[in-house]
């Protein structure tokens, strides 16, 4: 990772082997769009930009509500010290309010790292799957994730669940850990 580049957290880096491993047959493929759901400081996007989304054409798309000011502040800068914020497209709001904007089948990736709310994820899975061109991947993160505090009540696992399960004639699992991703194939 570009050592210019400021976190204060780091739940990615760990996850990085996968995606090599699922991501290269599309390195440095032109017209490839991504879409990120839950962006905080950029990490993520920012390494999919750096190996991944290679060729110029490529592109990112990033929707957080960035309720923490500091942690978009920091993806701005981020962003803009990786020298291709032309690659990315900033969206400050709610995810069930941006994902309709995009065409159907337009998307090559989809990660949904957003709300830990089930109601929320499930919500997020079923719309990016619209999204998700036949051939592309859904990923899901913090499939074992268990609030620390009680004041989830519904975690992700049951509403990812409910998608692959309401779906499998059309998903091929790829990975199931603590991520989950799955190709699109209708």
């Amino acid at each position: 990772m570009n050592s210019v580049y400021e976190f204060t957290s780091d739940w990615f880096s760990r996850r990085i082997p996968l995606w090599q491993e699922w991501l290269r047959p599309l390195v440095g493929k032109p017209h490839l769009q991504f879409l990120e759901i839950g962006s905080h400081e950029g990490r993520s996007a920012l390494w999919l930009l750096d190996n991944v989304l290679t060729h110029p054409t490529g592109t990112i798309s990033c929707i957080d509500p960035w309720y923490n000011a500091e942690a978009e502040r920091r993806f701005d800068r981020n962003v803009a010290a990786s020298g291709r914020s032309n690659q990315v497209r900033k969206f400050k709001s709610k995810s069930q309010q941006i994902l309709p904007r995009f065409p159907e089948r337009s998307l090559d990736l989809v990660y949904i790292d957003g709300s830990h709310e089930g109601a929320d994820v499930l919500l997020d899975g079923l719309l990016a799957l619209l999204l998700v061109k036949r051939g592309g991947l859904l990923i899901f993160d913090d499939y074992h994730w268990k609030p620390p505090d009680g004041t989830i009540h519904h975690p992700p696992q049951p509403a990812i669940d409910a998608i692959l399960d309401l779906n499998d004639w059309r998903l091929t699992e790829v990975h199931r850990g603590w991520q989950i991703a799955v190709r699109v194939d209708r």
